[in-house]
C-alpha cells in the first residue's frame, strides 16, 4: 500500500483524493503549505517517507510551487540522491502553461488539472512509482 500526502485547501478535493486511493493508498492530509512541510518533515525524522505528494499549486499560506521548492531543498540539504526524492504531482484548477512550466522547472514529476479523472490519476501515480523504482 502507497504512502501518500495529500495538499488541499478544499476539504471536499482532499476527500476526493482520499476516496479515489482508498484501498491502494494510506493518505495523509494537509491543507495549506505549513501543514505539508510539516508532515514532510515529520515522515522523515520519523523514517517513514511518504511514497507520492499530491500538491495543489493554489493554497492559502504559500503556494504549492513554494511548498515544492521547500521539499526540494530540503532532500539537497540532507544530501537524497535524485532516485531517492519523493515523487510530486501538481494539481491545479488553472492551467496557466507559465505556472507549470515553473513547477517543471522546481522539480515536479507530473501535474494534473481539476476536475481530476480517478483513472488518469491512479494511471500518473503508478507511472511515477514506477519511474522511482
Amino acid at each position: 500500500m502507497w504512502r501518500i500526502l495529500v495538499v488541499d485547501d478544499d476539504d471536499n478535493e482532499r476527500e476526493l483524493f482520499a476516496q479515489i486511493l482508498q484501498g491502494k493508498a494510506k493518505c495523509d492530509l494537509a491543507k495549506n503549505g505549513r501543514e505539508a512541510i510539516s508532515a514532510y518533515n515529520l515522515s522523515i525524522r520519523e523514517k517513514k517517507s511518504y511514497d507520492l505528494i499530491l500538491l495543489d499549486i493554489m493554497l492559502p499560506d504559500m503556494s504549492g510551487i513554494e511548498v515544492l521548492d521547500s521539499i526540494r531543498e530540503k532532500e539537497k540539504r540532507v544530501g537524497v540522491v535524485k532516485q531517492r526524492k519523493i515523487p510530486v504531482i501538481m494539481v491545479t484548477a488553472k492551467a496557466e502553461k507559465d505556472v507549470v512550466l515553473e513547477a517543471c522547472r522546481k522539480g515536479c514529476n507530473d501535474y494534473m488539472i481539476k476536475p481530476v479523472d480517478n483513472h488518469i490519476l491512479l494511471e500518473k501515480i503508478e507511472k511515477t512509482l514506477k519511474k522511482k523504482l
